[in-house]
């Protein structure tokens, strides 16, 4: 019988608990606090704005699930639709704590960097698609899911990076 040296195998593990608990932080803090008040504002402060302001283009507007708003445009029996995001939504806070979990400080500046950049870029692009630039609409949709996508791919990379890193030492 082989016995494990507890020196070599105690970093892994203190990591892996490590992310489970940063894991269980983020659920609980996001279901009970962050998304409650990502609902607020839509429904409370983004969406009666929209709704209020009327152009010349047509766009209708209806509130998502928690931090989002839709934007739509009917031609005939076509239609476009866009999605309007707040930053730091969901999946953009679980790469953050993936990150964070890891110990990535570069990729995490690069994302709360990002993030706030979109606090600028989403409501001028959403101005300039309201009022008659429908092409952009694709680019939006576009980024919608593919900077989600990169990011959780660099949070879970990074887990991996760092787990191995942990193993060879």
């Amino acid at each position: 019988m082989v016995f494990l040296d507890r020196k070599r195998r105690k970093p892994v593990v203190s990591f892996w608990i490590r992310v489970v608990i940063s894991l269980i932080i983020f659920t609980v803090t996001y279901l009970s606090i962050i998304r409650p008040i990502q609902k607020s504002v839509i429904n409370n402060s983004i969406f009666p704005l929209l709704k209020a302001y009327n152009n010349k283009h047509g766009f209708g507007f209806y509130p998502g699930t928690a931090d989002e708003i839709f934007a739509f445009q009917r031609f005939g029996e076509l239609s476009i639709k866009t999605k309007l995001e707040l930053p730091f939504n969901g999946h953009i806070l679980l790469a953050l704590t993936l990150l964070l979990a890891s110990g990535n400080k570069r990729f995490t500046k690069l994302l709360v960097f990002y993030q706030l950049s979109l606090f600028f870029i989403i409501p001028f692009l959403g101005y300039l698609i309201i009022n008659g630039q429908t092409w952009l609409s694709i680019v939006i949709n576009f980024h919608e899911k593919a900077h989600k996508a990169v990011f959780l791919v660099m949070g879970v990379l990074s887990l991996k990076s760092k787990s191995d890193t942990l193993t060879k030492t």
